[in-house]
């Protein structure tokens, strides 16, 4: 299990983080199941990107982001998409083991 969730340098590129991530996951290759959605607001005042990050596999919407532009509210949604897949990851590493002590 990993001794961090979110990397110091995830942060700066946390789109090619996810990707990175779910490529070389344990349970093989998440890409394929992993949809970006990307709607555009425009409110009166300035554009707005919302941006949703959707695990296909499952259905669950796993990352949400919003910004000025498409980059941030990728990179906020891609932020969120991979501290819950981490935090998954770790939770079922935490199941297997409590099972593994209790057999």
């Amino acid at each position: 299990m990993s001794s961090y969730v979110i990397a110091s340098h995830e942060d700066r590129d946390p789109v090619n983080s996810l990707d990175n991530y779910v490529r070389g996951h344990p349970d093989g290759n998440l890409a394929p199941y992993l949809t970006w959605n990307i709607r555009r607001v425009d409110p009166s005042d300035e554009t707005t990107y919302r941006v949703g990050v959707t695990y296909r596999f499952k259905g669950d919407k796993i990352g949400y982001g919003r910004g000025p532009s498409i980059d941030a509210a990728k990179k906020e949604a891609a932020m969120e998409a991979l501290l819950c897949l981490r935090l998954t990851s770790i939770r079922d590493d935490l199941d297997v083991s409590t099972k593994t002590k209790e057999s």
